[in-house]
């Protein structure tokens, strides 16, 4: 059995997987997500019976997208690996909505997903397909108005940002927005699986596209303190 999580975007989703056959699924949306989903889907997934002594291997969502949830199913899914002896493998999670584009252009050589990156911009998660499977090429940042010029040569553009959003975009194909992730669309990534701990480790760094930024703390009022 294939336990399956993403938590990168608004919407956190869990899944239990067997011989490609989905036996259980949890969503959340959400800003806290992530925090309300994780703590349950152990105990739902239990109460249909489904023991998570049986998970094989687990297949996690490491962005790019919400960096703070990406971090907290990550770690969570870490942890019940650890406990219960199991590896598990990192993926790109904007696997999980080339499904959504595929249905709409089967033809796709070509697909864009894009995620909110705040501040007027788009983090470009761009996939093509080489040798019947399909690799996550490029990642990098743009703002919304920047978007079909960016984009110009992609078969195909999904998101789970609303429509309102992104409007205004003009490309030769046509978005396809206000969608949730696809967890099962995680399998689609082929990259080698971890043999041991230490490939798991480096295969588990979330994708952050913008540096991180150092804040300086606030000084307390009291200066006894």
């Amino acid at each position: 059995m294939i336990a399956l999580l993403d938590t990168a975007t608004d919407t956190a989703v869990f899944a239990l997987m067997k011989n490609g056959e989905t036996l259980f699924h949890a969503e959340k949306t959400g800003r806290f997500g992530a925090s309300v989903i994780l703590p349950k889907m152990i105990e739902s997934a239990s109460a249909q019976g489904l023991n998570m002594a049986d998970v094989t291997s687990w297949l996690v969502g490491k962005g790019p997208g919400s960096f703070t949830g990406t971090r907290v199913g990550i770690a969570f899914a870490h942890g019940l690996s650890t406990g219960f002896g199991t590896l598990m493998k990192g993926s790109n999670s904007g696997y999980t909505f080339l499904d959504h584009a595929l249905k709409q252009n089967s033809e796709a050589k070509s697909i864009a997903v894009l995620h909110d990156g705040r501040r007027d911009e788009v983090i470009v998660n761009i996939f093509q397909l080489k040798n019947q499977q399909w690799i996550a090429v490029e990642i990098f940042i743009c703002k919304i108005i920047e978007i079909a010029e960016k984009t110009a040569s992609i078969d195909a553009l999904v998101s789970p940002m609303p429509f309102e959003k992104l409007s205004e975009v003009n490309h030769s194909s046509q978005i396809i927005c206000d969608v949730k992730p696809h967890i099962q669309g995680l399998c689609r990534d082929q990259s080698i699986e971890p043999s041991n701990a230490s490939d798991e480790a480096l295969g588990l760094h979330p994708i952050y596209v913008r540096p991180a930024v150092f804040v300086e703390p606030l000084k307390t009022r009291n200066p006894q303190i």
